[in-house]
């Protein structure tokens, strides 16, 4: 496939989205957290959460399409803790495989 990374093992993944989440921490991204949905899971789709600046998103998105992992959203969220915003987190969502 083109642009292909070698995964990066990360213990204690959902089955379900650790492929994804591999793929992105040996491109560099700094996840922390994820969720491969379904039954008893807090999330709709699967989903990952990242740390990163406003091409980071492009960057993720891009690198996940091209190994054939299908995204369907992908937010940049501000969130407040204790009245102060906080550095912006990337929310991204797949297409169950």
């Amino acid at each position: 496939m083109p642009g292909s990374v070698s995964p990066v093992k990360v213990e204690g993944l959902d089955p379900g989205i650790e492929h994804a989440v591999t793929l992105l921490r040996a491109a560099g991204f700094e996840t922390f957290d994820s969720c491969e949905s379904g039954e008893g899971h807090a999330f709709h789709k699967p989903t990952i959460f990242f740390y990163g600046d406003l091409m980071d998103g492009l960057r993720a998105f891009a690198l996940l399409e091209q190994q054939g992992i299908r995204v369907s959203s992908i937010a940049l969220r501000w969130r407040g803790l204790h009245g102060v915003l906080r550095n912006p987190t990337w929310d991204m969502e797949l297409y169950p495989s």
